[in-house]
């Protein structure tokens, strides 16, 4: 497996520019709500639960790319997490509460995932554009 390749991934997924990158791994006190995401979604992992949609919530609100970035990260079966429901869950409620944030990526959803996670977006207000 080539490193460029795993870098590129890397960059694709979880945005790790400068300060985000500063935010996440050196500010340990930070009140970064995309970072509080990264650590719900492996506490929910661990127990076995869907993510609590507060910090989904907040973090949608902060930074709306790196947050449906981090959640591709978590559906990618290849390089990322792999964790199908938790993602179909994040997806539904971001479609409900936030469509506009997530109409740009519904074409990257069977990259990174399968094409029956577009079904997730049935019943919100993206529906038409899955359907398209």
């Amino acid at each position: 497996m080539s490193f460029k390749l795993l870098s590129r991934l890397k960059e694709d997924i979880v945005n790790i520019d400068s300060d985000i990158y500063e935010d996440i791994y050196y500010d340990k006190n930070s009140n970064n709500k995309v970072f509080n995401l990264y650590n719900e979604i492996l506490k929910s992992i661990d127990e076995k639960r869907f993510l609590n949609k507060i910090i989904l919530k907040e973090a949608l609100e902060e930074d709306s790319i790196s947050t449906i970035k981090l959640l591709f990260y978590t559906r990618d079966i290849e390089y990322g997490l792999g964790k199908r429901e938790l993602f179909k869950d994040a997806i539904k409620y971001i479609g409900l509460n936030y469509s506009n944030n997530i109409e740009g990526y519904i074409s990257s959803i069977p990259k990174y995932g399968r094409w029956d996670d577009l079904y997730s977006l049935f019943d919100t207000p993206c529906e038409s554009k899955v359907i398209d």
